[in-house]
């Protein structure tokens, strides 16, 4: 097991850096949660979108169960009503739900392509829309709001926003399809501000997420946002919503956080990321707000509700992130910072553990190689825990394949670090809590081609598994590729997918530039997250020339031929007598066959690999990798097999 230590407490990083009434705001802390899976009072089978009364309660779409479910803002269970059909109060996929100042209730009827009104209890009185393109109609009816005079607000996948009576009469409309002002491509969150102004969350799978404030009549006042990874920006943004004092919250789903604005689009903070922890989120789908700037935030790949604000009530830090670097050679060093976004309280302590994966997504644990601690952590501040651990404990890292072969020893390039996953297990009160963490750094040599470096995806699910790259710096590429690097990956990934990430850079790029960004995936509608930060460097490139490794030279300099339906020739050179092992692994990371474990001379060996596993039997096609080790170094390369 690796060693574990920590530092002190540092203060003030999580409060917003905007001062003035306007922009006074910091991360909320977890008040509580409800809910599983199930379809008992008080459970969900698709927890959907919440929306708050004034009289505080909070009504949640439960489309799984085609009902919606009353709670107390603490999350005690009220009453429920619907169920499964056409006809009046009965639901095809319940899903977005506004909430009026009489504490009338309206919900978007999904896949009936209407919006029904109810009273408060649950009470069926109307309802309006059908299917179509005219006045009232709707291609798809997207999410909807009400403003203080009971009018309600609907998106329609048309693409536009239609204005109705409380009672359902068509007002007006505004929007076509585009990308300019006042223009949609698919509008996908509405809420309306204390100012009375609608605010409308439009996505562009394509391009860009961004939202755009109207008018109540749908004149256009300004716009903001755009698609990324970095604090403003989006990169699946669902759900959307308005407190008093005109904060705009927008859930970014397959980031796993909850972005927040100013009402005039100035960035004020964010909080969330993936895991199952307090504060974290496995696709943060709905959000709400009520009357006292509480939030609610459905979490719906947990089946849970979670709500934030100021409070004095005892909660849990947040793993707010995991970083590694070489500690040395033979050792990795672990950063997990720990937040608490609150003001009044210190957290509550825990402990946990961490385990390593092949870098990926969807990996299987392996053994443990650390524990750590957690003290109470003060108000607005983040506590770093340290873990050791030996190199020689973790999954190979990804092999990467480089322009040329790589640097040689005399390049001025950095070191690669390890590509690999740690999941963070941890307990709170009892309750199981987790966190995966994927990363990779690859050298890029700007002009000279691309780089690769191995992905795997563990998703055994037969259903459509689409993948998403998204954060990429200008003058950067990026793609996902089959196991022969020059195939695109399709959309959807199949079951126990790998192949690699393509990267490249522009000629002009200065060396020494590093771009970080994430591949998104999703299996059985779990999202995963692996980022992969590249940097430029330059080195000789000699194209179809194996790099030559000199007599005191480390590394495998040669897999030959590869692909290769045959025997294959591993070419490999070690600096000094020493002990040295080659093995083959799966790319699950699993050990095959060990080729080589003894002390070899000084100077270039070939060892040759006859495509067999350790009990004789021929490996099935597909992406295999090896990997030289000694005392303290390790080099890796990866090798496809074919039919």
């Amino acid at each position: 097991m690796g060693s574990r230590w920590s530092i002190g407490f540092v203060p003030g990083l999580l409060l917003a850096v905007l001062s003035g009434p306007a922009f006074a705001w910091s991360p909320p802390v977890l008040m509580t949660k409800w809910g599983s899976q199930g379809s008992a009072p008080g459970q969900f089978a698709n927890v959907a979108w919440p929306a708050c009364s004034a009289g505080g309660n909070v009504y949640v779409s439960d489309f799984g169960n085609n009902r919606i479910q009353v709670f107390t803002n603490n999350g005690i269970f009220l009453t429920q009503w619907g169920t499964f059909g056409t006809g009046n109060g009965q639901f095809n996929e319940p899903m977005q739900i506004a909430v009026d100042g009489n504490g009338d209730v309206y919900v978007v009827d999904y896949n009936n392509v209407r919006i029904e009104k109810f009273t408060n209890s649950g009470v069926y009185i109307t309802q309006f829309g059908a299917s179509g393109y005219l006045d009232g109609e709707f291609r798809t009816v997207g999410a909807i709001a009400t403003d203080a005079s009971g009018n309600v607000y609907a998106c329609d996948s048309n693409p536009r926003i239609q204005k109705f009576t409380g009672t359902g009469t068509f007002l007006t409309k505004w929007g076509t399809k585009g990308t300019g002002d006042g223009q949609f491509t698919l509008p996908r969150g509405i809420a309306v501000g204390p100012n009375g102004h609608v605010y409308v969350l439009d996505v562009d799978p394509l391009v860009a997420a961004r939202v755009q404030e109207f008018t109540s009549s749908g004149a256009f006042i300004r716009k903001w946002g755009t698609e990324g990874v970095l604090d403003s920006e989006f990169v699946d943004p669902r759900g959307m919503a308005i407190d008093g004092s005109g904060r705009v919250y927008v859930t970014d789903e397959h980031a796993n956080r909850v972005v927040v604005f100013s009402s005039d689009g100035i960035y004020l903070g964010k909080w969330g990321t993936q895991g199952s922890g307090s504060g974290q989120f496995m696709r943060a789908l709905g959000v709400a707000v009520d009357a006292s700037d509480h939030v609610f935030v459905s979490d719906a790949n947990l089946y849970r509700v979670q709500k934030f604000g100021g409070s004095s009530v005892a909660y849990f830090p947040t793993l707010g992130s995991v970083r590694w670097v070489p500690n040395s050679i033979a050792q990795l060093h672990l950063i997990l910072s720990w937040d608490n976004p609150g003001t009044q309280e210190a957290t509550l302590a825990l402990s946990g553990t961490v385990f390593p994966q092949p870098f990926g997504a969807f990996m299987p644990d392996g053994p443990p190689v650390g524990g750590f601690d957690v003290p109470p952590v003060p108000p607005g501040s983040r506590f770093d825990v340290f873990v050791d651990v030996p190199m020689d404990q973790l999954p190979p890292s990804a092999p990467r394949i480089l322009p040329g072969g790589g640097p040689g020893p005399g390049d001025p390039c950095p070191p690669p670090g390890w590509a690999g996953n740690v999941d963070v297990v941890w307990s709170e009160a009892g309750a199981p809590a987790r966190s995966d963490w994927h990363g990779g750094d690859l050298l890029v040599a700007p002009g000279a081609g691309y780089s690769y470096v191995h992905v795997v995806s563990g998703c055994a699910s037969p259903q459509p598994a689409p993948w998403e790259i998204a954060g990429v710096c200008p003058g950067f590429t990026a793609t996902l590729v089959e196991p022969d690097r020059v195939t695109p990956a399709p959309d959807s990934l199949p079951p126990g997918w790998d192949g690699f990430i393509r990267v490249a850079a522009d000629g002009p790029m200065p060396i020494g530039t590093s771009c970080c960004f994430d591949l998104f995936l999703t299996c059985d509608e779990v999202p995963g997250r692996i980022q992969v930060c590249a940097t430029t460097c330059a080195w000789a490139v000699s194209t179809g020339v194996p790099r030559q490794a000199p007599g005191d030279g480390f590394g495998i300099v040669d897999v030959s031929p590869n692909p290769a339906d045959q025997a294959i020739a591993i070419r490999f050179a070690v600096p000094h007598d020493q002990a040295v092992t080659l093995e083959v692994f799966d790319a699950a990371g699993r050990r095959l066959r060990t080729l080589v474990d003894a002390v070899i001379p000084r100077g270039d060996h070939v060892q040759r690999w006859d495509g067999l596993g350790s009990d004789g039997g021929r490996l099935r096609p597909g992406t295999y990798f090896v990997r030289l080790r000694t005392v303290d170094r390790q080099d890796s390369r990866a090798i496809t097999r074919v039919r």
